[in-house]
């Protein structure tokens, strides 16, 4: 017995009505025409049965879930990042930056103050105080060098890391 079977009709349809079979916006059937996955017809409409099979394998495909598990394991990296910031935060092991920053505008106002007022309580003498006087600008130069380099190797450590 020679048995045909019926194919079927090719039905094509309009993006909205793909969008309703697919349970898709008439957007997202634009965005995955622009990127291949389905196919649009020159005048405009779709094969409803070749866009339905074309749009399930794309589902199913081995790239698209690789990089849907790449970047769920970035995002998964990134929030456990923020988590462990938010506890020590918390925990008092890390401050703003801005605190941080006025509390050493404070100690070295503090430390540069009392660096200045050095040669006046130390000696009515003027030649002493002269010599008081260019040593504690030694020192202020040397705080403002070393101050420069930490903060040239915070900015190239934040920089490597990607900061």
């Amino acid at each position: 017995m020679n048995a045909k079977i019926a194919k079927p009709d090719v039905v094509f349809v309009s993006a909205t009505k793909l969008g309703e079979h697919l349970d898709l916006s008439r957007q997202r059937i634009a965005s995955l025409v622009s990127e291949g996955v389905i196919e649009r017809r020159p005048d405009g409409r779709f094969n409803l049965d070749g866009n339905r099979v074309a749009y399930i394998r794309w589902l199913r495909s081995p790239e698209r879930r690789s990089v849907r598990s790449e970047a769920a394991s970035e995002f998964q990296r990134e929030k456990a990042r923020f988590l462990a910031l938010k506890i020590a935060q918390l925990e008092g092991r890390l401050i703003e930056y801005a605190e941080a920053e006025a509390a050493i505008d404070f100690l070295m106002g503090t430390v540069l103050s009392e660096l200045g007022s050095l040669p006046v309580r130390v000696t009515r003498d003027l030649t002493l105080r002269q010599v008081i006087e260019t040593e504690v600008l030694a020192i202020r130069h040397r705080l403002a060098d070393a101050a420069d380099a930490k903060r040239a190797a915070v900015t190239a450590e934040g920089a490597h890391d990607g900061k």
